[in-house]
């Protein structure tokens, strides 16, 4: 944590995942968060809290309920007041969250999944919407990801495909991802085989597409981004 706020980064800060959370108590949730806050609140960081909290796995409806809970409380701990939003399983047809309108929601954390041709579509319907917030790409196409047939395989020109298409529809920024590298930094990938070819930690970090996240950055840092709006049409 330190050396990435050191680099200049903004830590999106969350643990687990999916059914992972279905286990501890609330009571022990607010324990760990409030432990996270107390060890980490110096640093520059916003609020994930987990991945994917409304996964169909598990037991979700009583998960939402507790994660609710959990972010109320967490707003309530955090004397600055950071930005917090949760990681979605990848987008419903009506691009739509009970988060979204709950008090303690400061930003939409999307998530198109993986093996997803991106279009302007997955992230204008906010824009239109009678109460735009916010909105991160958290999660769309991986590389070095490889669907199960061949018939998608995630390099480098789906990358910047993906990613512009995201800045320039309205989302602030992208979740890069790459192959080998997204679960953990372990000698020996973990990476389940359906994601295609199994890549080791060492192999992600020398894919070209973040290299090329770089280039991204640097060129939307040159203009007040902010600003920038969706020219609908075009």
């Amino acid at each position: 944590i330190a050396c990435a706020a050191h680099s200049g980064l903004v830590i999106n800060l969350g643990v687990a995942g999916t059914s992972l959370l279905d286990a501890p108590t609330l009571v022990e949730l607010k324990r760990i968060f409030r432990y996270i806050q107390a060890r980490y609140g110096a640093y520059p960081i916003i609020w994930l809290i987990t991945q994917e909290y409304n996964s169909p796995t598990g037991s979700p409806s009583a998960r939402k309920t507790k994660v609710y809970d959990l972010c109320s409380y967490l707003k309530s701990i955090d004397p600055y007041d950071r930005a917090l939003g949760l990681h979605q399983y990848p987008v419903s047809p009506d691009h739509a969250d009970d988060s979204w309108t709950e008090a303690w929601n400061d930003m939409i954390v999307d998530q198109n999944g993986h093996f997803h041709t991106p279009d302007a579509g997955d992230y204008l319907y906010n824009y239109f919407r009678p109460t735009p917030a916010p909105l991160l790409e958290s999660e769309l196409n991986y590389e070095g990801f490889e669907n199960s047939t061949g018939t998608f395989v995630v390099d480098d020109t789906m990358v910047r495909q993906s990613a512009y298409t995201a800045i320039q529809s309205g989302s602030f920024g992208y979740g890069y991802g790459a192959s080998g590298s997204y679960s953990g930094a372990a000698n020996g990938s973990g990476q389940p085989a359906n994601w295609g070819t199994i890549y080791d930690w060492w192999d992600g970090l020398a894919f070209d597409g973040a290299g090329q996240m770089q280039w991204l950055k640097n060129i939307y840092e040159s203009v007040d981004w902010w600003t920038l709006e969706p020219t609908v049409g075009i």
